[in-house]
């Protein structure tokens, strides 16, 4: 690498890390039964060492288990339940995450929102969750989400349940699509390995 292409990269690192007033966090819905951020804001966040804020985190109570299918729809008490209300539809979709978590949570002897709290805060780029618990020992359960790790394989089976569709637009971004087609057999970086944490396109 020539001295005039390293000055470059340290001005340009130099440029991001110090301008003034820059954002710190950004926030946006981010739930096991909807993971579309994951598509350009966690990439986003990561590169720009930024926090993500997720809101509903418990995709409006779905993912607390005090719902369940029936012929008639959705039963149980709380807003999702209530007919015409202005509410996202649950899909079959969200029910099979809703079934994966509540297999996930009775195997650890876990409440599933606990569960489901776990998983989104410990997901890439997210720092902080918002949460709504409506009294204090909700709260208190909500907050016991901390207290435990979530082991490899339950992880796995959330996350395969709850995988997100990848848009055709952004599949082309994806390492998989960039290292296949667009540079096949290379691995190609945003930025220098000293910059972190660096974009990496391709399998290592």
């Amino acid at each position: 690498m020539s001295s005039g292409r390293r000055c470059g990269d340290r001005a340009r690192t130099r440029a991001v890390r110090a301008r003034p007033g820059e954002a710190v966090t950004w926030s946006g819905g981010h739930v096991l039964r909807d993971r579309g951020i994951e598509a350009e804001y966690v990439p986003m966040a990561q590169t720009l060492g930024m926090g993500l804020t997720a809101w509903s985190p418990l995709g409006g109570g779905l993912l607390t288990g005090k719902y369940r299918r029936t012929e008639a729809g959705v039963a149980g008490e709380g807003r999702i339940s209530v007919p015409d209300a202005p509410v996202r539809p649950v899909s079959d979709r969200d029910w099979a995450v809703v079934d994966a978590l509540r297999t996930v949570a009775d195997g650890l002897g876990k409440p599933m929102a606990q569960v489901a709290l776990n998983w989104s805060l410990t997901r890439p780029a997210i720092s902080s969750l918002v949460i709504g618990a409506s009294s204090e020992s909700q709260l208190e359960s909500n907050l016991a989400a901390l207290g435990f790790e979530l082991p490899a394989d339950a992880r796995a089976r959330l996350e395969q349940a709850s995988a997100p569709v990848t848009a055709a637009v952004y599949g082309m971004f994806t390492p998989e699509y960039q290292s296949w087609v667009v540079s096949p057999g290379l691995g190609i970086g945003d930025r220098p390995d000293t910059f972190a944490p660096p974009v990496w396109n391709g399998r290592r």
